[in-house]
């Protein structure tokens, strides 16, 4: 079932990168930002960066949530995404809209509605704009 669950989830992000791919970078999506050539599930475009994010914050994994962010920023992330876990969140709806690509700077909206074990939703944490950057040809969320 857990397998299934993932590749379900891994489908649905694939979907709404191709989705989006093309157009303007202020598009806004649930998954990805509606870049300028789509971008997979890598973090070689924003758009993949937050495909990455989204996978992994369905399932609450604090470990490759944070794997995504700068190394600066990673303890504090896994932190706050192990807390939402503890919380009771067993599952994190990521929204990400807005996307806005500036040379090697990119900002999103996001929302985390998350659900607990009864399915109840919860929200696994407040709105706010994300910052993503680009490293050494990666791209990084940072705090």
């Amino acid at each position: 079932m857990r397998k299934f669950v993932f590749v379900l989830l891994l489908l649905v992000a694939c979907v709404s990168v191709v989705a989006c791919g093309g157009g303007t970078n202020n598009a806004p999506s649930n998954t990805s930002g509606g870049g300028g050539g789509g971008g997979g599930m890598d973090q070689s475009t924003p758009e993949g960066l937050i495909a990455l994010m989204t996978a992994a914050l369905a399932n609450v994994d604090a470990d490759k949530a944070s794997s995504y962010f700068v190394e600066e920023d990673r303890a504090a992330m896994k932190a706050n995404f192990t807390k939402a876990k503890d919380s009771g969140i067993v599952s994190i709806q990521a929204k990400f809209t807005n996307l806005k690509v500036t040379g090697d700077e990119a900002t999103a909206d996001m929302e985390l509605p998350g659900k607990d074990k009864e399915g109840k939703e919860k929200m696994a944490g407040p709105s706010k704009q994300v910052k993503m950057v680009k490293k050494d040809g990666k791209w990084w969320s940072k705090k």
